[in-house]
């Protein structure tokens, strides 16, 4: 069947192509934000490091708000030096050149991420938002690339790597190659945040159950692990984040 001298299966190359192009430019949007967020990150790395050095501890993402800034300015400018003081002032200028860009890209992610159901579907999983449900859908869709849960956690990165030799100890192994790191570190992270928004769901208390007997490092991959399963079984189904585990093989 020709339709305007184009065939069926060309036809299907154009949507491919036009598809597999939509992904790339939410990509490249994704990139962009993250690498700003990475630059911001080390910035007040570095501010905290000063910190440190007089004996001052100041709360991960204090810095950020106004409040943090004066109590900087207040409490640790008596001891720090001239230069210290102007090395951290100009961290601070450098972020906030950052913040507005960042702010940019955060409104074109959620714009853009209207425009997906599956970015909707994925944002009732608690501690996914805008920016990590964007990134799932992008890196992860069609999912029926992934015929069972256990492809979706092999491609992430998340599948248990592990080796032992006669008596010694269990090693667990690195990434995977080929493996994707932006889903691995999106479904790790998003494991952090759902402890804190829903610390009573089932994923929270599988979370503590490893942690207590394996470390939170472990406890971590393991509970991304599980995430990414039942991520799989929504965007299979269509069915949005239920308080319970889902149960499915592979």
């Amino acid at each position: 069947m020709f339709v305007a001298g184009i065939d069926a299966h060309a036809t299907y190359s154009v949507i491919a192509i036009v598809s597999n192009t939509g992904q790339r430019e939410q990509a490249v949007l994704l990139r962009n934000r993250a690498r700003l967020v990475r630059e911001r990150t080390r910035m007040v790395n570095r501010i905290h490091a000063q910190l440190h050095n007089v004996g001052l501890h100041l709360e991960r993402g204090r810095l950020l708000t106004q409040d943090g800034r004066g109590w900087v300015r207040t409490e640790a400018w008596p001891l720090l030096g001239e230069e210290r003081r102007l090395f951290i002032d100009m961290q601070w200028a450098l972020i906030d050149q950052l913040e507005p860009m960042i702010r940019t890209l955060d409104r074109r992610v959620e714009r853009m991420g209207r425009e997906i159901p599956a970015v909707a579907l994925l944002e009732t999983v608690p501690g996914i938002g805008p920016y990590r449900a964007l990134l799932i859908a992008t890196e992860a869709m069609p999912i029926e690339r992934f015929r069972t849960p256990g492809h979706l956690v092999s491609y992430a990165g998340l599948a248990p790597r592990s080796s032992q030799s006669g008596l010694r100890p269990i090693r667990h192994g690195s990434i995977p190659a080929g493996a994707n790191r932006w889903l691995r570190g999106t479904f790790v992270r998003a494991v952090v945040s759902h402890i804190t928004h829903a610390p009573d769901s089932w994923l929270s208390q599988s979370y503590e159950q490893i942690r207590q007997r394996l470390g939170w490092q472990v406890a971590r991959v393991a509970t991304a692990r599980r995430l990414a399963r039942a991520v799989h079984a929504m965007l299979r189904t269509g069915e949005v984040w239920r308080d319970e585990p889902v149960t499915q093989a592979n």
